[in-house]
């Protein structure tokens, strides 16, 4: 505090135009602590303020498959909360903030700015960006939540009213009571197969924020010394796995909603994924543990996309 009246300027009136920015100013500097930690050698900055999206939905996932989530009702519908929260420019709130105008395509176009709305983040909707990987392991962990969620006993506290729902709308009263999420409102399922679908790559593939924009010799620019291959975004087995899973989950929800579409990039995906796989079976993992994390999402990403377990 006393940092910042150093350099606060008293002089500024208020309700200026430099009061304003000075305002935002100040909020910015008050989330700056959610990107700082401390490690062994020293505090450190990440580019991220946690990994809270991507954790729970590999979690939730996980209790569902495994046929726990009876046993943990009130976990699972605190996480169906969660994810509606999270789900970007999608609530009431996010609709009101001043990124709501940004997304418009008028916008989006003079700003190259990539669709966001519908998708999720690596972390919390404080984030804001969406990621092909993130938005369909938080699209399959909702899904996979809505319909177990009518079979789990109790019900939760508090939460408003199911008449608070105004479906299509894209308003969303919050925490629905017991057997009620099923009434998720389906724009904005739509809304996040959109997001997937804008991202999927020409070679079928799906990269990580944007889609593949330039060539290999922009490498040649890379002014990173401990990093390759980040000047363009690729297409990657991780996020092609996940992305054609999403698919499949959506097509089963909502059968009706652009079948041609859905079937069209489900199976695109999968010849990328056959097509990269590297000739002694395995896939090379880009965001985990190397062959491991990747073979892992090549076997489930071609197992998706309707791949017989006989399939060489």
């Amino acid at each position: 505090e006393r940092e910042r009246d150093l350099v606060r300027t008293p002089q500024i009136a208020p309700g200026t135009e430099a009061a304003r920015h000075a305002e935002s100013f100040w909020r910015h500097v008050g989330r700056i602590d959610d990107y700082l930690w401390v490690a062994e050698d020293g505090m450190k900055m990440q580019g991220y303020n946690g990994s809270q999206c991507w954790d729970t939905a590999f979690a939730l996932q996980a209790v569902v498959d495994s046929g726990l989530a009876a046993e943990f009702p009130a976990m699972c519908r605190k996480a169906l909360s969660f994810f509606e929260r999270t789900q970007i420019l999608s609530t009431p709130v996010s609709m009101a903030s001043p990124a709501a105008p940004y997304e418009s395509l008028s916008l989006r176009r003079r700003y190259f700015r990539h669709v966001s709305k519908g998708g999720w983040p690596f972390s919390t909707s404080a984030h804001g960006w969406p990621i092909s990987d993130c938005t369909a392991e938080g699209l399959k962990a909702l899904l996979a939540l809505i319909r177990v969620e009518p079979t789990l006993p109790g019900a939760p506290s508090g939460g408003p009213s199911p008449s608070d729902h105004r479906a299509g709308a894209g308003g969303w009263g919050g925490d629905f009571v017991a057997g009620k999420w099923s009434q998720f409102p389906e724009e904005r399922l739509r809304d996040a197969a959109n997001v997937l679908f804008t991202l999927q790559n020409s070679d079928g593939g799906w990269a990580t924020y944007e889609n593949n924009r330039g060539h290999g010799f922009y490498e040649w620019l890379n002014p990173s010394e401990v990093f390759g291959d980040i000047m363009i975004d690729y297409s990657y087995v991780e996020c092609t796995s996940a992305s054609i899973q999403a698919l499949v989950s959506l097509r089963a929800r909502l059968p009706s909603f652009q079948p041609d579409k859905v079937a069209s990039s489900i199976a695109r995906g999968g010849r990328f994924i056959e097509r990269i796989q590297r000739p002694d079976g395995s896939w090379y993992g880009s965001w985990g543990v190397c062959f491991l994390y990747g073979t892992w999402f090549g076997l489930t990403g071609l197992a998706a996309a309707g791949y017989p377990p006989s399939h060489p």
